[in-house]
């Protein structure tokens, strides 16, 4: 998992810090509060900017919530609680034919590829 697509993820977590040291620097977006998991497994309510759209979440709970608030986890700290949601789709691109705007979607916490044998069967996780 950590090995696939590896330098989109470094090309996005190189934009999330420039992102968040341009809203430092020069706030620009709306601020909102965000659960932070900090280091010693505490939890902190932190202001942050406000993401892009496409808009609202509703945060569902998970199974490692639990464990990571008690430091049980390799994951490392800060991290923003609430990788899972309800989400509704705004839009969607060219190659979408499942997807519709104005759907509405649960996101869940399992990344999947959607080619492999099992994406494709609908029985990842």
């Amino acid at each position: 998992m950590f090995e696939r697509e590896a330098e989109q993820r470094v090309r996005r977590l190189r934009e999330g810090f420039a992102d968040a040291t341009r809203e430092r620097v020069r706030p620009s977006r709306k601020r909102m509060r965000s659960l932070t998991l900090m280091p010693g497994g505490r939890l902190r309510w932190r202001s942050v900017p406000a993401p892009p759209p496409p808009g609202p979440l509703a945060v569902a709970t998970c199974d490692l919530d639990r464990p990571m608030g008690l430091g049980a986890t390799p994951f490392l700290t800060p991290l923003h609680v609430g990788h899972e949601c309800v989400a509704e789709v705004l839009a969607v691109g060219g190659e979408v034919a499942e997807f519709r705007s104005g759907q509405r979607v649960v996101v869940p916490f399992e990344i999947s590829c959607g080619a492999c044998a099992a994406c494709r069967a609908r029985s990842h996780g």
